[in-house]
C-alpha cells in the first residue's frame, strides 16, 4: 500500500517565504497541502485537539527501509511502536543537536496556542533539543515513541522537549511499517508541525516510512537564527528563563508570537490515563501535576497514592509527593477522583475543573462532600492587593475583595497559644506565604472550621471547608485517622508535634498550619483566624496579627476568640478605645452609646452616609448593627469592601 506520512494540519498551502534549506536526503520533498513532484498527496488535517494530517506516498519507486540513519554508517532498526512510559529511556535524532539521550518525564501534556487552539496528549522528555530539531525521531531501543514538536534548552544545560506520540496517530490512519525479513509489520506514522503563522514547512520524503517518518527529514523556510527575547516566567518550573525563537518553523512550541503557554493550568480538565490500574494512573497524574506545581525538584520526591474508596470503576483517595525527612521542602498532596471509561482512567485532583465535575456523579463521594467538592473547581478569583498597617508591608489576598474565612485559630477556643512563626510558605520562605506555626497552651490542634477531614499521611490532616477553602495541619502527634469524616469547628485533630513522616523538618513541637483555596496554597495575610487579621512582615516567618487595634508580632501570644461569622465584624478604633454608635448612617444622627475596640458586632444591613477614614482607608459606607444602631464601616473589619449582609 502507499505509505502514509502525517504533516501539519495548519500549513499554509501554496505559500513560500524566505530561503529553502534542505535538511534531509531523499528524492523529493512535497509542498504541504498539495502534491509535489509526483511523490505525495495530503488530506485529512486534524487541528486543534490534535495537530497532524496525512500525506500519502504516490511514488512507488521510493525505497522504504525500516530503520533510522544515526550517521557514520550506523542505523537503528525499528521493530514497532508503543505508548511511552514515565522513566523510560529515550533517544532522539535532531538535525541540530544530533543523537541525544534522556528519559520520558511526562505524559499527556497540554499546549495552549491561545484563541481556543489547544493540543493535548503530548509526551515530555528531558532530552535536549535545539532550533532545527523539530520533527526528529524519538525512540527507545527498537521502539518508536514519537516526533519532536519543540521545547527549550540546548545541549549544554539540557532542557524540556515535547513530542507527538506515535501511538496516538496509529488508530487514526493505521499505516503499516516496512519490515525486514522475519519481522512482523507494525503500523506507524510521523507527525510534522506547522507554524501558527508565516513561513511554510516542507516534508522531505526520504526513502522509506521509517527513515522519513521517524527521522522526519524536513525542509523549513528559515526565519532566522534563534534570537534571545526578554526573560519570562517558566510556568512549569517557577524560574526565569530566556525566551527564544526557533528556526524550525514546524515547532508546536515555537515562540514566534510569544503567545505560547506551556502548562497544564490550574483548573484544567481531568486527564485521561491509559494505565491498567487506578493507582498507576493517579501516580502518573501526580508526577505530572507535581512538575507543574513544584518544578524540577519533584524528581527527588516519592509519590504515595492511597486509594481509600473504590467501587464500580471509581476510585477516591489521597496523592502525596513525599520529601526526605529533614528536607527544607514540605510534602505536597491532593485529594483525587478517578473514573474508568472504555479502558482508560480519567484522573482529576482537587482544584482541577474535572474534580468538581466528577464529584457530582461519583458513587464514592459522600453526600456531605459533594457540595464542598463542587466549589473546588479550579475557577480562580481575581488577585487583589490591600495595604497593611505600619511596617508590615503589603498584603496580597485571593478573591474578589472577600477575605472572610469563618475560621478560628487551629487551637482550643478560649485559650492562649503562641504564634511561633508569622506568614511563610508551606515550604519555607517561598511564596505564597500561606502558613503559620503555633505551639504552647494545651498543645491540642483543632479544626479551624467545620468540614470533611482526611489523613494525608501520618502527622498530616487536611480539612475541606465551604467557599473553596481547605486547611492543612502538619507535624501532628497522635493525629486522627479519617477518610472524609465530618468535623466541627474546634474538633480534635491531634497534638502539636514534630512528625515528618512525609518529609520536611520540624524544630520543636508545633503545628504547621496552611491555608488553601481551590487546591492551592494562598497568601494567608489579610485573612482572619480567631478574630485576628494576619499581616506579612518584611521577611518570611515575621509579620503580625491584629485584633481591633491590638497588634501582636510573631513569637507573641494570641487568644483564640473563635470564628468571626460571615455577617459579623471586629471593631477597629484605629488606635482608640471605642467607637460611637449612631441612630442613623452619619455623624449628624444622635449618638446611641459606644462599642469597644476589638468587640464583635453583628451586621444586619448597610447603607451610604457620611465619609470617614479608618485603618484601611476612607469610606462612606455605614453598617446597621443587629441592635438597630449604626457604625461607620471605616471602624470595623469585615473582610469585604462592601456590604456583608445586603443593603438596608
Amino acid at each position: 500500500m502507499a505509505g502514509v506520512h502525517p504533516v501539519p494540519a495548519r500549513s499554509r498551502s501554496g505559500e513560500r517565504h524566505g530561503r529553502r534549506t534542505p535538511v534531509g536526503s531523499g528524492p523529493g520533498c512535497p509542498r504541504l497541502g498539495r502534491p509535489d513532484r509526483g511523490n505525495s498527496t495530503t488530506a485529512g488535517p486534524s487541528f486543534p485537539g490534535n495537530d497532524y494530517g496525512p500525506a500519502r506516498y504516490t511514488n512507488t519507486a521510493l525505497s522504504h527501509p525500516g530503520e533510522i540513519n544515526l550517521g557514520g554508517g550506523a542505523v537503528q532498526d525499528i521493530a514497532g511502536a508503543a505508548a511511552p512510559r514515565i522513566g523510560q529511556p529515550a533517544r532522539h535524532l535532531g538535525r541540530s543537536s544530533g543523537l541525544r539521550r534522556g528519559t520520558v518525564t511526562g505524559l499527556n501534556a497540554t499546549v495552549n496556542h491561545g484563541g481556543g487552539d489547544i493540543v493535548y496528549g503530548l509526551l515530555r522528555t528531558d532530552v535536549c533539543a535545539e532550533a532545527g530539531d523539530t520533527g526528529g525521531s524519538a525512540f527507545s531501543g527498537t521502539t518508536a515513541l514519537g516526533l519532536i514538536s519543540g521545547g527549550s534548552g540546548n545541549r549544554t544545560p539540557g532542557g524540556t522537549t515535547f513530542r507527538q506520540p506515535i501511538a496516538e496517530v496509529l488508530t487514526a490512519y493505521g499505516p503499516t511499517l516496512y519490515r525486514r525479513p522475519g519481522r512482523r509489520a507494525f503500523p506507524t506514522v510521523v507527525l510534522l508541525r506547522a507554524p501558527r503563522e508565516g513561513p511554510c514547512v516542507e516534508a522531505c520524503l526520504a526513502p522509506g516510512p521509517l527513515t522519513s517518518i521517524l527521522t522526519a527529514h524536513i525542509q523549513t523556510e528559515v526565519l532566522s537564527q534563534a534570537t534571545p527575547r526578554p526573560a519570562e516566567e517558566d510556568p512549569m518550573f517557577g524560574r526565569r528563563r530566556p525566551r527564544t525563537r526557533w528556526t524550525a518553523t514546524s515547532s508546536v512550541l515555537a515562540m514566534l508570537a510569544g503567545a505560547l503557554t506551556l502548562t497544564v493550568p490550574a483548573g484544567a480538565a481531568a486527564a485521561d490515563r491509559p494505565a491498567a490500574t487506578p493507582a498507576a494512573a493517579v501516580t502518573e497524574h501526580l508526577l505530572e501535576h507535581g512538575r507543574t506545581a513544584i518544578g524540577a525538584a519533584v524528581a527527588r520526591d516519592t509519590p504515595r497514592v492511597d486509594i481509600t474508596r473504590s467501587v464500580d470503576g471509581w476510585a477516591f483517595g489521597t496523592a502525596v509527593l513525599a520529601t526526605e525527612p529533614g528536607s527544607d521542602r514540605m510534602p505536597r498532596g491532593w485529594l483525587f477522583l478517578a473514573e474508568r471509561e472504555h479502558g482508560t482512567w480519567r484522573v482529576a485532583f482537587e482544584g482541577e475543573e474535572g474534580f468538581a465535575e466528577l464529584s457530582k456523579r461519583s458513587p464514592v463521594v459522600k453526600d456531605r462532600e459533594k457540595p464542598l467538592f463542587a466549589q473546588r473547581d479550579g475557577k480562580r478569583k481575581d488577585t487583589l492587593g490591600r495595604g497593611a498597617p505600619g511596617a508590615d508591608g503589603d498584603v496580597t489576598v485571593y478573591g474578589t475583595g472577600d477575605y472572610r474565612t469563618g475560621m478560628a485559630l487551629p487551637t482550643t477556643i478560649g485559650a492562649n497559644t503562641v504564634m511561633t512563626s508569622g506568614p511563610h510558605g508551606w515550604s519555607g520562605s517561598a511564596a505564597p506565604w500561606s502558613s503559620l506555626d503555633f505551639a504552647g497552651g494545651d498543645e491540642v490542634v483543632r479544626a479551624a472550621r467545620q468540614g470533611t477531614a482526611y489523613t494525608m499521611c501520618r502527622g498530616w490532616i487536611r480539612v475541606v471547608h465551604d467557599r473553596g477553602y481547605a486547611t492543612d495541619y502538619y507535624h501532628l502527634w497522635s493525629n486522627i485517622n479519617t477518610n472524609g469524616g465530618w468535623v466541627n469547628t474546634g474538633a480534635f485533630l491531634g497534638y502539636t508535634g514534630t512528625d515528618v513522616t512525609c518529609g520536611g523538618a520540624a524544630y520543636g513541637r508545633h503545628v504547621h498550619f496552611g491555608l488553601l483555596q481551590n487546591g492551592s496554597y494562598i497568601p494567608i495575610a489579610g485573612h482572619n483566624l480567631g478574630k485576628w487579621v494576619l499581616y506579612n512582615g518584611s521577611a518570611a516567618y515575621q509579620g503580625s496579627a491584629m485584633h481591633g487595634s491590638r497588634q501582636v508580632y510573631a513569637g507573641g501570644t494570641l487568644y483564640n476568640h473563635g470564628a468571626l461569622g460571615l455577617t459579623q465584624a471586629v471593631v477597629d478604633a484605629n488606635g482608640g478605645t471605642y467607637v460611637n454608635k449612631r441612630s442613623g448612617p452619619g455623624t449628624g444622627y444622635a449618638a446611641q452609646g459606644t462599642v469597644a475596640d476589638g468587640a464583635t458586632v453583628g451586621i444586619a444591613c448597610s447603607a451610604y452616609g457620611t465619609s470617614h477614614t479608618g485603618r484601611y482607608g476612607t469610606t462612606n459606607l455605614w453598617n446597621r448593627l443587629t441592635d438597630g444602631t449604626w457604625i461607620s464601616d471605616a471602624y470595623v473589619w469585615t473582610g469585604v469592601s462592601g456590604p456583608v449582609n445586603g443593603w438596608c
